[in-house]
């Protein structure tokens, strides 16, 4: 099982659309999560009608919020994710409004991968510019949805994906009253004896100190700073899995040094996060 989550920023004209389409030929994703791009609802229409038409299918994106859909209960949220599957991947979940939360910018889906199970729950965490409390309440929400998904089905592995707008070892993640968020592995097995309510290893900072690339500090990059913001929380039963942060698109290089300081290309903000079940 193979996925991937890009942040691509606001707005997705034609270069970024390309190196989206390159992204999905290079790495074939079972699961594709596009975080922020387009900011209408007929942008939004334009880009699932052409992802769709590279061999994926559209699982939930914010257009199903349009208005009349549902009675005008939810509005237009750019926010929300779009989140794709590619053709003929199957999931134990088919789409319904229940699977989503907090408009759109938390997704669940469930699949079944060699004889085992997982509950995958991709985010677009409130900005780290906006309001605390805000933040504190999206973790809270996060949190039960994950408990009322996952926490009753026996041996369930809980994938958390996605750009939590939170470095790794902010409060709100170590919190034993949201999500216990570990950085190594070694960390990990040696709080694996604790009892809460939910234990996760999170390899981003040991991807991270693995790598020879200078110029790889984060995930997140702009004019002001450099930080990580996209990663996966993994529960403790799942081991077979290879995370990279994607620097590389087709052999075209994302990160470049700007004035001594580390960009990315084409109005890009965040790199693409690879989560590989083996």
């Amino acid at each position: 099982m193979n996925i991937i989550y890009w942040n691509v920023n606001s707005g997705v004209p034609l270069e970024k659309t390309k190196w989206i389409d390159d992204l999905i030929l290079e790495h074939s994703p079972d699961i594709l999560c596009i975080a922020e791009g387009p900011e209408s609802i007929e942008a939004c229409t334009d880009f699932v009608t052409h992802i769709n038409g590279k061999g994926h299918k559209s699982y939930y994106n914010p257009t199903l919020f349009d208005g009349d859909s549902i009675g005008g209960q939810f509005g237009w949220n750019r926010f929300g994710l779009k989140v794709f599957i590619k053709k003929g991947f199957k999931l134990l979940t088919k789409f319904a409004f229940g699977n989503q939360n907090s408009e759109g910018r938390i997704v669940y889906l469930r699949v079944a991968d060699n004889s085992s199970f997982y509950s995958i729950f991709l985010i677009h965490g409130v900005s780290k510019s906006g309001d605390e409390i805000k933040q504190a309440q999206f973790m809270a929400i996060l949190f039960q949805f994950i408990k009322a998904k996952s926490f009753d089905k026996k041996d369930e592995r809980i994938i958390v994906l996605g750009d939590f707008n939170l470095e790794p070892w902010d409060d709100l993640l170590r919190s034993e009253k949201y999500i216990f968020s570990h950085f190594y592995r070694k960390s990990f097995l040696y709080h694996s004896h604790k009892k809460v309510d939910f234990i996760s290893f999170n390899p981003v900072l040991e991807y991270l100190q693995q790598q020879d690339d200078a110029e790889l500090v984060g995930t997140f990059y702009n004019e002001k700073f450099l930080s990580i913001l996209d990663f996966p929380l993994l529960s403790e039963n799942l081991s077979n899995f290879n995370f990279e942060i994607l620097t590389e698109v087709n052999k075209a290089r994302l990160l470049r040094v700007k004035k001594t300081r580390q960009t990315l290309v084409d109005g890009f903000d965040h790199l693409p996060i690879h989560l590989k079940i083996t």
